[in-house]
Order: structure tokens, then C-alpha cells, then sequence
């Protein structure tokens, strides 16, 4: 039985090589290092210097993170509509003020004779012989 070593792996040591700071990566993570003192200073915490930010992204030192004041209600079972309810009720005068619609009904005095299009899906409802010639000129210009 032979030994395997897992895919990506070219070597039994587990020791970790060390990281070379190039003048490329140097250049990106003072950019980046700017930006997070901008939003350090945000947050209203101390500003780091560039050893320590290279440290934190490193894994070397562990930075410490903002501090967020989480809302905790004084009451946390009360219901927010409940309480509105109750300070601002309405006026209850138990009277109506406005009539019931009534329901349209088709008296048959004009005649639908079709539907045209006025452009794509726009229908519109056509009742004489001179409103459907005038809306075929519309159409067409």
C-alpha cells in the first residue's frame, strides 16, 4: 500500500514558507491600508499603522473590531401598531359618509360595433361607422 498525497500538495512537511512583501503588493495594501484607517476613523476607533495592518492581514495579529451598539426596545413584546392605536384613536361617530355606488347597467342606446387598436395593445371600444374611419386615419397618419 503506497501513500498519496492529497491534490495540491507537493510536500509531507507542513511547514509554511514565508511571505515576501513585493513593492507591487506593498503599493496595493498601503492603498487598502488608507482606506481602512478612513473607515476606522468612521467608526470612531484609533488609527493603525502600517506594520500593524500588514500583521492583521497577515493572520499574525488580530485587530480589535468595531464596537456596535445593538437598539434593545424598553418593551419588546409591545406591538408597535398597538401602541399607535392606542395614542392617536380615531374618531368613531358610528355614521356613514358616502352613499353606496350604484351598479352600472347597459341602457342600449349605443351599439358596439368593435374594438380597434390604437397602436400595440392600446383597444379602444369603436360605436359608429365615422369614429372607426377616424381612427384608421389616426392609425395609419
Amino acid at each position: 500500500m503506497t501513500m498519496h498525497l492529497a491534490k495540491g500538495f507537493y510536500d509531507i512537511t507542513s511547514r509554511k514558507t514565508e511571505f515576501k512583501l513585493t513593492k507591487k503588493k506593498q503599493v496595493e495594501w498601503e492603498f487598502d491600508w488608507t482606506a481602512d484607517n478612513r473607515e476606522r476613523k468612521s467608526q470612531g476607533m484609533p488609527k493603525i499603522t502600517f506594520d500593524e495592518y500588514c500583521a492583521n492581514r497577515l493572520g499574525k495579529v488580530k485587530l480589535s473590531q468595531p464596537k456596535f451598539k445593538t437598539y434593545v426596545p424598553s418593551n419588546p413584546r409591545a406591538n408597535t401598531m398597538e401602541v399607535l392605536r392606542n395614542k392617536y384613536p380615531s374618531l368613531n361617530s358610528n355614521v356613514g359618509t358616502t352613499k353606496l355606488k350604484e351598479s352600472p347597467v347597459y341602457s342600449g342606446e349605443r351599439k358596439l360595433l368593435g374594438i380597434a387598436t390604437m397602436h400595440k395593445s392600446n383597444m379602444v371600444p369603436v360605436f359608429s361607422a365615422e369614429e372607426a374611419v377616424e381612427l384608421a386615419r389616426m392609425r395609419r397618419g
